[in-house]
């Protein structure tokens, strides 16, 4: 008996030492994450748990065998990229990585990472960037995705990651200068003191010395988001009102705030749409309304087309198409004079209507003119989607979407001029990993 209990004693000993070292471990990886450089003029930090989402990915490995290992695993996802492994990539990934924007660009975002295996490097990245790098030597080199929305720079010591939103080769330079001298660059830990408390989640963006923040937390079959934004860059109405929208649509979206600076920064987006966007703005109120219902809305359209008679002489000819399109409905306050404004024909016809104050515009021409009555509501902003059963008239969707089956956000009036943000993404597979339905390629 004694010596059931000394084994025992050693099997636990054993097992508590090897958890120490484990915590020991990540503990110090935690620490060494905090000397990680950012630029000192950084106006916003997106912050990407490394460590945490491994551990979560392995955890959901051990309660999900079949899915990661088994029958049930999806073979078409065996690809050179996603059997990369984070302990041999080239380079030294922290526990928590940083990503920074400038004050000159900040839709893009970077970081700087030291390298350990310089070839290795190289051979992820032409991988993953699915090209070729431009190596002139080993103290110079680049590659970018074709679409140019990801960049990297880096020479034998250091490598700068950019993500590019807007897809241009500006982009560059700042990398390149990044790489030239590290003078400008600090600590992340000089800047996490202004971090929210509440930002807590897997994946977090911030500002420095301000409150707002977007948090993102993944649990098995859904993603958690939170976030604070300050009333001063959204201006919200300070009477939230809408319609109550069906249960059955696929997507319901209202937002009661003034986006006429958010929209000022897409100007060639609108301009692409037709619209001109200093001749729109004085119209423009505070009410958005956005529904899709899953009902197929049929729509007769001219074509004209010209062609040479018998008698080689340039003749008009017109054919009538029906094409079938989704019920896409979008109301927003705004003056009658925006009417002339809007044309026909965005990506599919829209019927133009006015009902009160609100505008609308809709794919189906049989919607009632006079809209839904706007009664007291609780949030500034609402969104609801959920896949149908069937679909009835479906659009082209990133495969990203497909694979969520829910989603709910909400946000209300918070303290001191601010929107407090609440929402969850559920997944069409409940006991899975976020990232291991995000990463197959299967629905």
């Amino acid at each position: 008996m004694k010596r059931f209990v000394r084994v025992l004693g050693w099997i636990f000993l054993s097992l508590g030492l090897i958890a120490l070292a484990i915590i020991l471990f990540f503990s110090y990886r935690q620490m060494r994450s905090e000397s990680q450089w950012v630029h000192r003029d950084a106006t916003a930090i997106v912050e990407v748990k490394s460590d945490r989402i491994f551990r979560e990915l392995a955890a959901n490995a051990l309660w999900n065998p079949s899915a990661y290992f088994g029958s049930e695993r999806d073979t078409l996802a065996d690809t050179v990229l996603q059997k990369l492994r984070p302990w041999n990539l080239g380079v030294s990934l922290p526990a928590n990585v940083y990503f920074f924007s400038l004050p000159s660009g900040e839709s893009s975002y970077f970081t700087i990472l030291p390298v350990d295996d310089l070839p290795r490097l190289q051979q992820v990245l032409s991988t993953a960037l699915n090209t070729s790098l431009n190596v002139e030597n080993s103290s110079n080199w680049c590659g970018r995705t074709e679409d140019k929305s990801l960049y990297v720079v880096g020479n034998e010591r250091y490598v700068v990651l950019g993500w590019n939103p807007s897809k241009t080769d500006t982009i560059v330079e700042p990398m390149q200068q990044m790489l030239a001298s590290q003078d400008d660059f600090i600590e992340i830990a000089t800047l996490k003191a202004g971090k929210p408390k509440e930002a807590t989640g897997d994946i977090v963006f911030w500002k420095p010395g301000e409150a707002s923040f977007w948090s993102m937390d993944f649990r098995a079959g859904e993603i958690v988001i939170a976030g604070l934004l300050g009333d001063a860059d959204w201006r919200f109405s300070n009477k939230p009102v809408g319609a109550i929208f069906p249960e059955n649509n696929i997507l319901s979206v209202r937002l009661l705030a003034d986006i006429r600076p958010w929209l000022a920064k897409h100007e060639d987006m609108l301009q692409a749409q037709g619209l001109p966007w200093k001749d729109i703005e004085p119209y423009l109120g505070n009410y958005w309304e956005l529904q899709w219902k899953n009902e197929a809305v049929l729509q007769a359209d001219t074509i004209i087309t010209y062609d040479y008679d018998d008698n080689f002489e340039m003749v008009e000819k017109r054919e009538l198409r029906n094409e079938t399109v989704p019920d896409l409905t979008l109301s927003f306050m705004a003056s009658p004079h925006l009417l002339s404004y809007l044309p026909e024909k965005l990506f599919y016809k829209f019927y133009k209507k006015q009902a009160g104050q609100l505008l609308i515009l809709s794919t189906n021409n049989a919607r009632p003119a006079q809209g839904q009555e706007l009664v007291p509501q609780t949030d500034l902003l609402y969104v609801r989607y959920q896949q149908p059963e069937i679909w009835n008239a479906p659009i082209p969707m990133p495969t990203w979407l497909q694979k969520i089956e829910r989603a709910d956000i909400a946000g209300t009036q918070g303290a001191e001029q601010t929107i407090n943000v609440s929402g969850t993404f559920e997944f069409t597979n409940g006991n899975l990993h976020p990232l291991k339905h995000l990463l197959s390629p299967k629905r």
